[in-house]
């Protein structure tokens, strides 16, 4: 262990967008800058690039550039009064019909590929983890033709295209999306160095994309129960791993985030480099200063044995993302010298 170095990377977004900004961040030791392919289309990621490159020059030192790919995402369909409320016990019912508007009871799913392998039992996630609902009845006769009955065992608002995920079962689904193609020939275009993966499930996934982008750094981020049980696989054709806690939290629940992470870190120590992000310095969006746990989460993430941490909101669009930076190495350099001893 003794002289290792941390990847520290950020994410650029309105906060982070002039050439002074970048210089500055890279003084305080940011390594990489993450370019988020979720928002804006290829003009604003061309923006991002020059004006990271431009912030190199104005502080004399390189840093690397990072695309990150949204991956597949599943929504549902339309409401009638664009939201409703789901109680306990609740039944809520996923249909092929989408020629009728979603009511109080049931709701379009334009994705058969998720009607087709979900069973009785599973637990189906609606609204980023704030709805839970079960399958207690499944009917498959075709693509166009499904109906999945749920009760709700986790009561909270569902609105018009929402999102919706089966943690526990593989999704066939196009990895990547058309969408995804599109931002990879753009980072192609920018020599990014780095291609962040989002919703890898399996090997496939990521040799698809490295038959796309067959010189970048390919980092697979794993943030469902299939992509941590396939992650030894999906390791083996990955450049590198990240642990999303974020998706992670609500997919596994969020529990067994801190037990995951631990598991990674200690299963591929010395063998794969492991990035970890989320809510490292979530409290400083807004604030000068971080909380006691999320030092102690830098800290411990340390000696757990990650090589790289990613801020996100706390540059893209938080009030001191100086500060972040500079809290962020200062603890990290502390704690590598407390593993190093």
């Amino acid at each position: 262990m003794q002289g290792k170095t941390m990847e520290l990377m950020c994410t650029c977004g309105p906060t982070v967008n002039t050439p002074e900004m970048i210089a500055a961040l890279i003084k305080e030791g940011i390594t990489t800058f993450r370019i988020n392919f979720s928002h804006g289309a290829r003009p604003d990621h061309m923006q991002f690039a020059e004006t990271v490159r431009a912030g190199m020059k104005l502080a004399g030192k390189q840093a690397k550039l990072m695309g990150d790919i949204q991956g597949p995402k599943f929504r549902i369909g339309m409401f009638e009064g664009n939201e409703i409320q789901l109680a306990v016990g609740s039944k809520f019912v996923l249909d092929s019909d989408n020629a009728t508007i979603g009511s109080q009871d049931r709701v379009f799913l334009p994705h058969p590929e998720m009607a087709e392998v979900v069973e009785v039992g599973d637990e189906i996630i609606l609204n980023d983890g704030l709805v839970v609902v079960e399958c207690t009845e499944k009917i498959f006769d075709s693509a166009t033709s499904f109906k999945i009955t749920t009760k709700c065992v986790q009561a909270g608002p569902v609105s018009n295209k929402k999102g919706i995920s089966i943690p526990c079962r593989l999704i066939k689904t196009p990895f990547p999306t058309e969408k995804d193609k599109v931002c990879i020939e753009t980072a192609n275009m920018l020599n990014l160095e780095f291609l962040m993966l989002s919703f890898v499930q399996c090997p496939q996934d990521v040799l698809s994309v490295r038959a796309l982008a067959p010189h970048a750094h390919l980092m697979s981020k794993i943030e469902t129960p299939v992509g941590v049980h396939n992650v030894e696989a999906i390791a083996e054709v990955s450049d590198s791993l990240l642990i999303a806690r974020g998706d992670l939290g609500v997919e596994a629940r969020l529990s067994r985030v801190p037990m995951i992470q631990k598991h990674m870190c200690k299963l591929f120590a010395g063998k794969k480099t492991i990035y970890c992000a989320t809510q490292f310095l979530e409290s400083m969006v807004n604030n000068k200063e971080p909380s006691f746990s999320e030092v102690n989460d830098i800290f411990n993430a340390i000696q757990d044995g990650v090589d790289g941490i990613l801020l996100t909101g706390e540059t893209a669009n938080g009030k001191w993302p100086v500060e972040a930076v500079r809290w962020l190495k200062n603890v990290v350099d502390q704690a590598l010298a407390f593993k190093n001893q």
